[in-house]
């Protein structure tokens, strides 16, 4: 973080600030120096005032690993991500309910069980590593999002129930010519008979399979409601997809910031 004037000087003075962070002060010439060489994995924001009026980003980039981790389109284990998928496909394409399941088998590679260690969470945070949570919360509500992690959620009796029907087992077939935990096969048994089987290799937000601009903007929503209006939400995401346009920055800190009612003062 360097301040624009420290910069044009060439070094900071009394009250200006040249650092960088997780580091701490830097020399000027420090800063110009990775300027030139434009290869650290690094951003200097140069900043006047309280205003920033420009970001110089520094050559490297995420890789395609780190950016497919940015847009996961569900909060879980990563190991759930590729049967979530065919879990909801198979759902949506087949207009399901939960009542209409008798059984579900998940097929992994042998390196799954090893992450997803609760067959019966008792916490958000053991159902993230559950398959059979995560598969149950699909079926049961069309969806896998933050509130599905709540204590509360996982704690309900729909979804104690459901976890009954759901089992995960290994295919020592799946992994040997993929990377571990990208492969999955879902069997849904119905109450009527049918059987629905769909295999998964990767996930959507992976690499090879990039999620949607519409399904980014869902996941935005989704994270900005638990703390933003809905009004802010949507200029929000108005703002940052037209970002290289917008005059200033201002304007879009401003929409991020919560804004809460007053509370009356107890008498």
């Amino acid at each position: 973080r360097v301040d624009w004037d420290a910069f044009l000087a060439g070094a900071p003075r009394e009250g200006e600030t040249c650092e960088l962070a997780g580091y701490g002060p830097v020399a000027m010439s420090v800063v110009r120096e990775l300027l030139e060489m434009a290869n650290p994995f690094v951003v200097a924001i140069l900043t006047k005032g309280t205003e920033v009026v420009g970001v110089a980003h520094l050559g490297r980039r995420p890789n395609a690993h780190q950016r497919s981790a940015l847009r996961w389109l569900y909060p879980s284990c990563a190991a759930t991500h590729p049967a979530l998928d065919a879990v909801l496909d198979m759902r949506n394409e087949c207009q399901l309910v939960a009542d209409q399941v008798q059984s579900v088998e998940v097929e992994v590679d042998s390196v799954t069980p090893n992450l997803l260690i609760y067959d019966r969470p008792k916490t958000g945070l053991e159902g993230k590593f559950s398959m059979p949570f995560c598969v149950a919360a699909a079926l049961s509500e069309g969806q896998v999002g933050l509130k599905t992690f709540e204590d509360e959620y996982v704690r309900r009796f729909r979804i104690q129930e459901l976890l009954s029907r759901i089992v995960l087992r290994t295919n020592p077939g799946l992994g040997k010519n993929a990377p571990a935990l990208t492969q999955a096969i879902v069997t849904i048994r119905l109450t009527d008979g049918r059987v629905l089987r769909r295999e998964a290799n990767g996930a959507r937000g992976y690499p090879e399979h990039p999620a949607s601009a519409a399904e980014l903007d869902e996941k935005f929503r989704s994270c900005a409601l638990r703390a933003l209006p809905k009004e802010s939400v949507d200029r929000t995401l108005s703002s940052l997809h037209t970002l290289e346009t917008l005059a200033s920055v201002r304007s879009l800190t401003g929409q991020l910031t919560a804004q809460h009612e007053p509370q009356p003062t107890p008498a």
